[in-house]
């Protein structure tokens, strides 16, 4: 690129010069101090051919100027001898042509000297010398007057040898002929004029000639520079010390010549009289002020120039430190960029403003296989036919700094991309971007949402799980009056009792809230399980009955068990709540009919659940599925299935607890559930409960009660419910048992030491105020280590097991319990 800027020619040019140096020279003499020094230097030759140049055209113009000045000057002083000579010629043909001139001559009259020719008169005409003379040359009348002393003095004695008949102010005068002119006498040099003297009308015969004259004396002299304001002086041209010899004037009328002290110049001029010979030399001294102005104006110059000189050298200095400063950065800035441009962990490109690709570094050329300079940005990078739908070059073309997040669909990357102007050294401007791959990172943040959003549905979770353990116990406990109490008067009601339809009514509904509460705790994961090793197909045969029962006969129910057993470890009346709810679900998904396939079965977890789930062993997994041809869903509604009270049933066709309740149910097995769901391809839940290898016999089998349930034992009633207490005394008592009735823990206590001969089973509740049951028990157990307990409760699990109850370790009623299973559960231990 051709190099528009003068300074950086300036450089190359003293890196040129410093490169022919000797080493030695280069190493004394850095690059900074020759600047300012070829600087310097080039300023003191320019001043001094300035100088030379000053001295040569500025003085020689001075000098000129003066010299012309000087012959303008004696000119001047000629030429105001020459007015001189003029106005005394006119005075004399002023008097030469009056009558009474004219008269005076031929008769002599006195009258006229005293009148026009008195003291006076010489005065006033300014006029040392009046002479008449006759047409023979006799004189009339001659007088010589001093006019600094103002008296007559003697008449001049050399005028009277030169007043002849040949004398040339006497020869041919005529009317229109006069003489005037200098004479140069022992007295002093003369201007004198003089005229014939005629009548008033000026004709002749003349009668006579009128000469007059003035001295050039001192004070002639000092009136003649007064009136020339010049220094002016008049010297004989016979006096030997004359400033040049007569010869030097035969050229040249004026010659100028220099003073001794170079002060002024001498402008001199020979004037000649009336006889042709040198007479006077005129000397005018003209002050060299113009050029000594000159001279000052050159000094001035030059202390101006070496003012300027200087600054600029200092500003040179200057500058040049700056520059060398600026290049010295540059350069450190031109290795930083490229140390940072080879380092970065990242791709760059820069493009000019027609998407032209001007540059790439090493790593998106390695990416690319190619080095792409020159090829348009779109196609060379993304392989795209038109522009970048998020192209930001005109934004960043116009100087702005654009930040975005990049898909890169060539290598299915993110990149987070920084684009930033480049003004170019031409004007023109360019965009640099950097590309960070950010593909791990965007990953990792999916992921990261999608923990955060099970973390929240967790916690939703247990939000409505800790609501539902706490209602579950208050619950618990009412239901558990109300179905003891309905079941003792069932017991003692004929069959044929016309109560005894509402009787049942009672406990039906009895029955079904409490299979509310149970589902409640389930929902929570907080509900007493009891799991058994048991073959899923068997649970589902065992519900069949019971989901036909929930379709309508426009849905299909097919069932696909596996050959095989299925073996798990599980509750299986929690797992037919499973079945249930997701059979009803998917018939409310097909109003207009379907087919609804459940499937049992081995698979592997899936591998986005082994990585949700995180540390859970590889093991096989029995799968429960339930498929559906219904409506399907969206993947907004599958984000919140699970959660507690969404549904998009109509009001009142819903609780939106019916999934909760089966999750619950799923993960307090250490399960997993998936649903698989499409809008208009119907939706597929799977459960997955770990598979176990049963043993012969282990399967939970039900037995028909035909022991009697009587005694006569006497027993501890340990509860801090009234209502519940009073149940369980009348139970006991109506099958002939003995009860003690304790209102807590601490009462227990005191019950006990009072009866422990006497007391052969203590029943108690778990959660009571003082001391709690397992506390209390502790307390009866250190008076009587024998004693039998069974723990009685209507609170969540996990309440249970925080007032220290293990309930495989000890006998454990939840509440609510039906009379007989109570009963039955008390015989049982008793006949322990």
């Amino acid at each position: 690129m051709k190099d528009r800027f003068p300074r950086n020619r300036l450089l190359r040019c003293l890196q040129a010069l410093d490169e022919k140096q000797p080493p030695a020279r280069r190493s004394l003499m850095p690059p900074r101090s020759r600047i300012p020094l070829l600087i310097g230097l080039a300023l003191v030759s320019l001043l001094l051919i300035l100088l030379f140049g000053a001295r040569i055209i500025l003085l020689r113009s001075y000098e000129n100027l003066e010299e012309n000045e000087a012959h303008a000057n004696v000119e001047r002083v000629v030429n105001a001898l020459k007015a001189e000579l003029e106005s005394i010629h006119t005075l004399a043909k002023d008097y030469a042509g009056w009558d009474d001139s004219y008269r005076f001559v031929q008769d002599g009259n006195r009258a006229f000297i005293q009148k026009n020719l008195d003291d006076p008169n010489f005065e006033h005409l300014g006029m040392n010398l009046i002479l008449y003379l006759d047409r023979e040359g006799k004189w009339v009348y001659a007088r010589n007057f001093d006019l600094q002393k103002k008296l007559e003095v003697p008449f001049p004695k050399s005028l009277r040898t030169l007043l002849t008949p040949g004398s040339p102010l006497l020869k041919k005068l005529t009317p229109h002929n006069t003489c005037e002119g200098i004479l140069t006498l022992p007295e002093g040099s003369l201007l004198v004029s003089a005229v014939p003297i005629l009548t008033s009308e000026f004709r002749g015969p003349a009668a006579g000639t009128l000469v007059m004259g003035r001295f050039l004396n001192t004070a002639a002299i000092e009136r003649f520079s007064l009136i020339t304001k010049l220094q002016l002086r008049i010297h004989a041209a016979t006096e030997p010390d004359l400033p040049l010899p007569l010869t030097s004037f035969e050229k040249e009328k004026i010659q100028v010549v220099r003073g001794a002290d170079n002060n002024y110049l001498s402008g001199l001029s020979l004037l000649h009289d009336l006889y042709g010979n040198p007479a006077l030399v005129v000397r005018v001294e003209t002050p060299r002020t113009t050029y000594q102005q000159g001279i000052r104006t050159i000094r001035y110059f030059v202390v101006w120039f070496a003012g300027i000189a200087l600054l600029i050298v200092g500003v040179s200095m200057f500058f040049a430190r700056k520059l060398l400063l600026v290049q010295n950065k540059g350069k450190e800035s031109h290795s930083r960029y490229q140390a940072v441009v080879e380092g970065f962990d990242g791709l760059i490109y820069i493009v000019s403003a027609t998407r032209t690709i001007e540059f790439l570094n090493k790593k998106l050329i390695e990416r690319l296989g190619r080095d792409a300079t020159g090829e348009i940005c779109h196609e060379a990078l993304h392989e795209f036919g038109g522009i970048c739908e998020w192209c930001d070059n005109e934004k960043v073309i116009a100087g702005e700094t654009v930040r975005c997040e990049v898909y890169n669909p060539k290598d299915g990357s993110w990149y987070y991309v920084i684009s930033t102007p480049v003004f170019n050294p031409d004007g023109t401007v360019s965009k640099q971007s950097m590309l960070t791959d950010i593909t791990e990172i965007k990953r990792a943040a999916s992921e990261k949402a999608e923990l955060e959003s099970q973390l929240r549905q967790a916690q939703k979770m247990e939000a409505v799980g800790q609501l539902a353990g706490g209602v579950a116990h208050d619950f618990n406990n009412i239901l558990c009056a109300i179905i003891g109490f309905a079941s003792l008067i069932e017991m003692s009601m004929g069959k044929n009792d016309p109560a005894r339809p509402h009787l049942e009514q009672i406990l039906a509904a009895s029955d079904r809230a409490s299979q509310l509460v149970s589902s409640l705790l389930a929902f929570s994961r907080k509900q007493v399980l009891d799991p058994h090793p048991i073959d899923m197909n068997r649970i589902v045969r065992d519900v069949q009955k019971i989901l036909g029962r929930l379709i309508t006969e426009d849905i299909d129910l097919l069932i696909h068990l596996s050959e095989a057993e299925v073996n798990v470890v599980v509750d299986p009346g929690q797992v037919d709540q499973v079945l249930i709810n997701l059979v009803a679900n998917a018939k409310d998904a097909m109003p207009s009919g379907g087919s609804l396939v459940i499937e049992t079965g081995k698979e592997e977890l899936p591998a986005e659940l082994l990585k949700a789930a995180g540390a859970v062993p590889e093991v096989p997994y029995a799968v429960l599925s339930v498929r559906d041809s219904g409506t399907g869903m969206d993947s907004a509604a599958k984000e919140k299935l699970f959660e507690p009270f969404y549904t998009t049933k109509e009001v009142g066709k819903g609780t939106g607890l019916g999934l909760s309740i089966v999750y619950g149910i799923v993960k307090q097995h250490n399960g997993f559930i998936t649903v698989d769901s499409e809008l208009g391809k119907g939706t597929t839940f799977k459960v997955f409960f770990p598979l176990v290898r049963a043993a012969a016999g282990t399967e939970h089998t039900c037995h028909p009660r035909t022991r009697d349930l009587h005694g006569g034992e006497t027993i501890l009633v340990v509860e801090d419910n009234p209502a519940v207490r009073a149940l369980n005394k009348a139970i006991l008592e109506t099958f002939g048992y003995r009860v003690i009735e304790a209102l807590d823990g601490s009462d227990a206590l005191t019950k006990f030491r009072a009866y422990q001969d006497e007391i052969q089973l203590v029943v108690m509740d778990v959660v009571m105020p003082k001391l709690n049951g397992r506390q209390a028990y502790e307390e009866i157990s250190a008076i009587r280590p024998a004693v039998k307990v069974i723990f009685m409760s209507g609170y969540a699990a996990d309440i249970i097991m925080e007032k220290g109850v293990v309930m495989d370790d000890v006998s454990f009623v939840t509440k609510p319990v039906k009379p007989l299973d109570f009963l039955e559960k008390v015989r049982t231990v008793l006949d322990q």
